[in-house]
């Protein structure tokens, strides 16, 4: 009976890695897509219009990533894109939009945010 307990406690925790493990990768995955064309940097913020193969997507998105300051280092943000929380440093990837700066958890995220900043800011 013992041994039998034991048996389904190994089971139980084997599972539960597999598990974690597999949310782990979703989470990842998420994070690292990859996009067609990445587009344009410039110093203003500017409406510009790129043409995929797919589709035409218009944005006000910054075109400069934010310079972040020491006071900013140190402070938590949530990434817009994906909802994590993320720990100011000075290599945070990061963008001013509208007079706001928004950080961001991996370098996916500027890409996906400067599609359309408006559904993001919204969340």
């Amino acid at each position: 009976m013992l041994s039998e307990a034991k048996s389904r406690q190994k089971v139980s925790g084997r599972l539960l890695l597999i598990g974690m493990a597999i949310v782990c990768l979703v989470i990842i995955a998420g994070c690292n897509k990859s996009e067609p064309e990445k587009p344009v940097m410039s110093p203003t913020t500017e409406t510009t219009t790129t043409t995929t193969p797919s589709a035409t997507i218009k944005t006000d998105a910054p075109k400069v990533p934010h310079k972040i300051t020491d006071a900013e280092v140190g402070t938590e943000a949530v990434c817009p894109v994906m909802g994590s929380k993320v720990k100011v440093t000075k290599d945070t990837l990061s963008a001013e939009y509208k007079g706001k700066v928004y950080y961001f958890c991996c370098g996916g995220c500027p890409d996906d945010f400067a599609k359309d900043p408006e559904k993001y800011i919204k969340k």
